[in-house]
């Protein structure tokens, strides 16, 4: 087994020294398309669940898609665009699940889109009760509590 993988890294090197087999160089790796995205981890239910990145290389005015994996696949959940330097906001009504970005193609760049990641919804309650100038906050079971 040692020797087959010998022998086949042994032709792609000679190859790649003949030019047959181009090899990914780091000017080839900067321009490959990417989507990087910065993403809570949880959202409260009272608050929108917002997403920042950017998207390589730069394309300002491309379009973004904030996607939501559900039983058909993907829906697209909210849409923004690129900046000039290619950078994005993107935000949704508050759900738990998997999300990825998806960044379609725009001109001559091909569609990419991030990894995927999940996102926790924290239940926000309203307690109820009233709170009044003098700081003295009475909860429905007639507690009164000091705010201080």
């Amino acid at each position: 087994m040692a020797r087959r993988i010998g022998r086949l890294l042994g032709a792609a090197v000679l190859l790649a020294a003949v030019g047959l087999l181009p090899l990914p160089s780091v000017a080839d790796a900067a321009t490959k398309p990417h989507v990087s995205v910065s993403a809570p981890s949880a959202v409260r239910s009272n608050a929108r669940l917002v997403m920042t990145g950017s998207v390589t290389p730069r394309a300002g005015g491309a379009p973004i898609r904030l996607q939501r994996q559900s039983s058909r696949g993907w829906t697209t959940v909210g849409s923004a665009t690129t900046t000039r330097r290619g950078g994005f906001r993107v935000s949704a009504a508050p759900r738990a699940g998997t999300y990825r970005v998806l960044a379609p193609r725009h001109g001559s760049r091909v569609s990419v889109w991030s990894s995927w990641f999940r996102v926790r919804l924290i239940r926000v309650r309203s307690v109820g009760g009233t709170l009044s100038r003098s700081t003295t906050w009475t909860s429905p079971s007639s507690e009164q509590v000091q705010l201080t």
